[in-house]
């Protein structure tokens, strides 16, 4: 196994990753390095065009993951994250959804409103996506202190705890390299975990940071127990509405590729930069509140879920006055001009005619899951529930 040294070494080149490489790598003294096991997407043509994100799905840019079947929901379902640098903001269909005031900062009153309406991460100057590679990594790159190794797993964190007791320290890390060597990267300073929801509990755990009882049977040596890690996972679920219309130009025969559309979306995006190539096509979204909970049943109905499930004193402090105050959002609506396959059996399937599709997202989960490691191999992936 070989070694190499570094001040800082960042998991995870996605957003959070890469703009702490940013600002660390601001002083030249440092030495940092991104280890990101995906690729470097900054020429790939269906990464940049705006309208070809549906055609990220199943890439090599992405990265998939299962729960495990349960008692409520006893399918699978697919949870998806970005393996390229940028992670997810390099594979996500451009939209930001900005939140209340109270989300950010609950002792505050007062509120945002419930309707946002936000445009896509799109550069408007080169009318490409502008992701975390393009927009953090892309004005450092020339740094001499800083190193990014894309195509690079990271399999575990180097934890050493001293003899006579006290806290575990972060050596470096073991990895994976692009040649499909083992190799080590040691660190002077901090290793910092950014490697997403997923992920980052999956990577500690492999670490020997868990509950005891779960490292000892997968047989992994428990060096920080701590049975937190993995726990308490949210997902803001969604689903969709679709309606068939008449009246309404539509992007459907886009969206099924009919050449005389694909034609005359690449003629309008490559001399103009419009069309349905330059933008996410959705077209409109907005927060808004659940007035039902306002109700005398609405009430009733809040107060009964609050009391079967098990929440922490600051879950139920933070949710319940949101979840009863008339202008708070409980859900995002977002709309777009085409076929959405909410219930197909294909996701890739798009139906004749002519439609407007409506997402329906869950903005305050109540329900709490878990992501843990299956295997000791660094390689493979992670279980949620």
């Amino acid at each position: 196994m070989s070694a190499e040294t570094h001040d800082v070494v960042i998991v995870g080149g996605g957003v959070s990753g890469l703009v702490l490489a940013y600002r660390l790598s601001e002083d030249l003294n440092m030495q940092v390095v991104v280890l990101e096991c995906g690729q470097d997407c900054r020429e790939d043509t269906n990464t940049l065009t705006p309208g070809a994100w549906p055609l990220l799905t199943n890439s090599p840019s992405d990265r998939t993951f299962q729960t495990v079947p349960q008692k409520e929901i006893t399918r699978q379902i697919t949870v998806r994250q970005g393996k390229a640098l940028g992670i997810s903001s390099a594979i996500n269909s451009f939209l930001f959804t900005s939140t209340s005031k109270t989300t950010v900062d609950d002792p505050l009153p007062g509120g945002l409103g419930w309707l946002n309406i936000t445009p896509g991460s799109i550069d408007p100057r080169t009318k490409q996506r502008s992701y975390a590679a393009n927009a953090y990594l892309d004005p450092i790159r020339s740094r001499p202190n800083l190193t990014v190794r894309p195509e690079t797993t990271v399999t575990k964190v180097l934890l050493e705890k001293p003899s006579g007791g006290g806290k575990a320290v972060a050596k470096g890390v073991e990895i994976i390299a692009h040649d499909d060597s083992l190799q080590t990267v040691e660190v002077r300073k901090e290793v910092i975990i950014s490697a997403g929801a997923i992920n980052s509990p999956r990577l500690l755990e492999l670490s020997g940071v868990v509950g005891s009882e779960l490292l000892r049977c997968l047989g992994v040596d428990v060096i920080v127990d701590n049975p937190f890690v993995g726990e308490n996972l949210q997902n803001h679920l969604f689903t969709g509405l679709v309606f068939e219309v008449q009246d309404v130009d539509t992007i459907d025969a886009f969206f099924r590729q009919q050449p005389d559309a694909v034609g005359a979306a690449l003629q309008d995006f490559g001399t103009k930069g419009i069309g349905p190539l330059s933008t996410s096509n959705m077209i409109t979204m907005a927060q808004i509140p659940l007035p039902e909970v306002n109700t005398k049943d609405g009430r009733k109905e809040l107060d009964q879920m609050f009391s079967t499930f098990a929440y922490l004193a600051a879950q139920k402090e933070f949710l319940h006055p949101i979840l009863t105050d008339s202008s708070e959002a409980l859900g995002n609506y977002v709309f777009g001009l085409a076929y959405a396959p909410f219930d197909a059996p294909d996701p890739s399937y798009r139906a004749p005619g002519k439609y407007v599709s409506v997402a329906i997202e869950l903005l305050h989960p109540l329900s709490r899951g878990s992501v843990h490691m299956t295997s000791p191999d660094g390689a493979k992936y992670a279980k949620t529930s």
